[in-house]
């Protein structure tokens, strides 16, 4: 996998990008989950990117909306950014993850991948965001989605451009 600097994988988060392959007007329900997902390129088509929106079924706080890099020219993808709401506190070796209790924000680090992780281990509690509606347009906000007004114009009026 090609070396990646804090500012490249920032970059890639914000960048400006557009919708080229639009989610479905309806979320399908798949394993307990609302499902949708949408294709993203930079302006120039030099990068490319998936986001996928999931809400649980049950329980409509547990959702996740994230930002995947599709590099070009190399094998996988890069997990840059996920919004998630709270979804429980578990324990992984030992320690217990309290991000989970709340919501938080997953970022693509740097030492992650430098270390063979996943490139948005770790999480920041926030309170930015408190329901997937509003997850959502802030996150489509912060990766830059530029015509984002065409497909989710009824998140909120205007905020947009449309």
């Amino acid at each position: 996998m090609a070396s990646y600097s804090q500012n490249d994988l920032d970059r890639l988060i914000s960048c400006p990008k557009r919708i080229v392959t639009p989610p479905h007007k309806m979320m399908r329900t798949e394993k307990g989950h609302h499902r949708n997902d949408m294709e993203l390129t930079t302006e120039d088509g030099s990068h490319v990117f998936r986001v996928f929106m999931r809400i649980n079924e049950r329980l409509p706080e547990n959702f996740s909306i994230g930002l995947i890099y599709l590099p070009k020219d190399e094998r996988g993808e890069i997990h840059l950014l996920r919004y998630n709401g709270p979804h429980g506190e578990f324990v992984r070796l030992g320690v217990a993850e309290s991000h989970h209790v709340v919501h938080h924000v997953h970022r693509a680090r740097k030492e992650n991948l430098d270390a063979g992780k996943s490139a948005e281990k770790g999480a920041e509690p926030t309170e930015q965001f408190s329901d997937y509606n509003e997850a959502l347009r802030i996150f489509l906000a912060e990766v830059g989605v530029t015509n984002a007004g065409e497909h989710f114009a009824d998140l909120e009026p205007g905020l947009f451009g449309s």
